[in-house]
């Protein structure tokens, strides 16, 4: 503590958004990763899926994870195709990914490049599925088409619609009942389905 020089006021970063007059309203938003979007698709109709973020992270159980069992019927659309960038997954998971083909690509983001092969994956890809992690921001900032897959209790700067200002490209799908991600799925499933009949 002797060596902190004295000062008399803290800051809060947040409270920033008060000092320079920043609401929802006039957020602006510029995906800091645009360059690296999008290129000509090699996996055709093929998307991430993402259900969990880190283990040791204290929201992840209540707030980030979904059992793999919800996503099942996500997993049995016919004409998709989905490839697993989750860490981290257990022989449970596994033998779930394997009966529905589901690419897995656990074994990325070694070494110094953090998170240099998901990029790849990601812009190789039509869209993103995920639930609140790093996945959902990279993407995002990429300006990958994006679900994310919220709780009903989720963290406050997603809002209360199914859009937002931080994100205005997310598509926020998020549960009616805490814990219960039927719906979300059910949702998602519905909006793959108008995706394929508009395009």
């Amino acid at each position: 503590p002797s060596k902190i020089p004295k000062f008399d006021y803290h800051c809060s970063l947040m409270y920033l958004i008060k000092e320079l007059n920043i609401t929802n309203e006039n957020l602006m938003f510029n995906p800091m990763f645009c360059h690296m979007g999008m290129i000509h698709s090699k996996y055709k109709n093929k998307y991430i899926i993402n259900w969990k973020g880190n283990d040791k992270n204290i929201h992840e159980k209540h707030n980030r994870k979904i059992e793999l069992q919800y996503v099942e019927k996500l997993l049995q659309i016919p004409n998709k195709e989905f490839i697993c960038i989750t860490q981290n997954i257990s022989n449970e998971e596994r033998a779930i990914l394997k009966k529905y083909k589901v690419e897995c690509a656990e074994h990325i983001d070694k070494g110094a490049n953090s998170f240099a092969d998901s990029v790849n994956i990601i812009r190789s890809c039509n869209g993103v599925i995920t639930t609140d992690t790093s996945i959902a921001h990279l993407s995002l900032n990429m300006d990958v088409k994006t679900y994310v897959m919220l709780t009903k209790g989720h963290e406050w700067r997603w809002g209360s619609n199914e859009t937002t200002n931080w994100y205005p490209n997310a598509i926020l799908v998020k549960q009616t009942k805490q814990g219960d991600w039927s719906n979300v799925i059910n949702k998602i499933i519905d909006l793959l389905h108008v995706e394929k009949t508009a395009t």
